[in-house]
């Protein structure tokens, strides 16, 4: 009795490595898809919020390149749908995650920026933006 546990065991381990090898294998070789958020407007300037929108339909086409997966924002509109979120909502970043895994992406990026005049400073990091960035790179897991 013991000889056929220990043979059903080997069995189940040797069939559990053959079926999930190739998948793992898989997985490496898998080209990143990247999910570009719309920019935040961190000034009191409404009026510019569409250029959050072209930053990301910019950069998206920047990142369509051999090896990268880019979803569009037909795509990342469908998530919002998915999720019943309002399409001009700027998510925080633990909902951007969820958009992303909702549109299968594995990394985001989500970013912000600021319009001034000649002679208004720009606002210092801390204050509606994220630290000393324009824009943050996240990964999705």
């Amino acid at each position: 009795m013991r000889f056929s546990f220990k043979r059903l065991i080997k069995s189940t381990l040797l069939l559990a490595i053959v079926t999930f090898l190739p998948v793992l294998a898989h997985a490496q070789n898998a080209p990143d898809a990247v999910m570009v958020l719309p920019f935040e407007n961190t000034s009191n300037r409404p009026e510019y919020n569409w250029v959050g929108e072209s930053f990301a339909d910019a950069l998206a086409d920047l990142l369509n390149k051999p090896g990268i997966i880019r979803i569009s924002s037909d795509e990342r509109e469908l998530a919002y749908q998915r999720l019943r979120l309002p399409e001009t909502v700027i998510p925080s970043r633990a909902t951007a995650i969820k958009l992303a895994r909702q549109a299968k992406a594995s990394m985001i990026v989500i970013g912000s920026y600021s319009v001034t005049t000649a002679g208004e400073a720009p606002l210092p990091a801390g204050e509606n933006a994220p630290p000393a960035a324009a824009g943050v790179a996240t990964a999705a897991p």
